[in-house]
């Protein structure tokens, strides 16, 4: 009996060093607890946020072993804050160390180049928006002014960020260009998600932004 439960503590101990070991280099969990990336993320949804694809990095620091490469424009990232207590924020990457950004009347432009837009088929309040080559991608436009920002060149070792729901989202237009040492990950895949009542979604389980626009 002793033997067994000797077996059983390190088998424990094992499997903790090994989901921690996961944790700290590979993979992170994050819960989305606003609708500022709708529609391509919800409020409630479970992600799998991948620390691998940039950086590896010294648990719970900024300080970096190696350095894969930066985030491109388009991927969606999650980074934390030090001036907001270290929140962290899940975000679409728009521009990039010295890109030129400007955001006028809600239209984006990127060094000169004015983003496309077309109505999303069956919901005339989102917009399928296009600039830089990227994939194109659901965004839910701002009206009016109070979004505007720039023309202004983001600084070397940073970022511009903006949610995909344009209106309701604390972003770069806000803060400013964010420091690339700040990236916890990128978005990997929803691997759960639940509605307000704490009911399952089950259409979303296993998505991944890349199979969705």
């Amino acid at each position: 009996m002793r033997e067994k439960t000797r077996y059983l503590v390190h088998l424990f101990v094992i499997a903790t060093f090994c989901a921690l070991f996961v944790r700290f280099l590979f993979i992170e969990n994050f819960r989305v607890s606003s609708d500022s990336m709708k529609p391509s993320l919800l409020s409630g949804d479970l992600l799998l946020v991948s620390k691998f694809n940039y950086a590896i990095r010294l648990p719970f620091t900024s300080i970096e072993f190696f350095r894969f490469r930066n985030p491109a424009r388009g991927e969606v990232v999650v980074f934390a804050l030090p001036e907001f207590g270290m929140e962290s924020f899940v975000k679409r990457v728009i521009a990039l160390e010295g890109d030129t950004v400007a955001i006028k009347n809600g239209i984006l432009t990127v060094n000169g180049e004015t983003a496309g837009y077309l109505d999303r088929l069956g919901d005339t309040s989102q917009k399928i928006e296009s600039i830089n080559g990227q994939p194109p991608r659901t965004i839910i436009p701002q009206k009016g002014t109070d979004g505007d920002y720039g023309p202004a060149i983001v600084p070397r070792g940073h970022f511009f960020v903006m949610g995909d729901n344009r209106g309701e989202s604390r972003d770069s237009r806000r803060w400013g260009p964010v420091p690339i040492s700040y990236v916890r990950g990128k978005v990997w895949m929803v691997w759960l998600s639940l509605s307000p009542k704490g009911a399952p979604r089950t259409d979303r389980i296993g998505l991944t932004l890349e199979k969705r626009t």
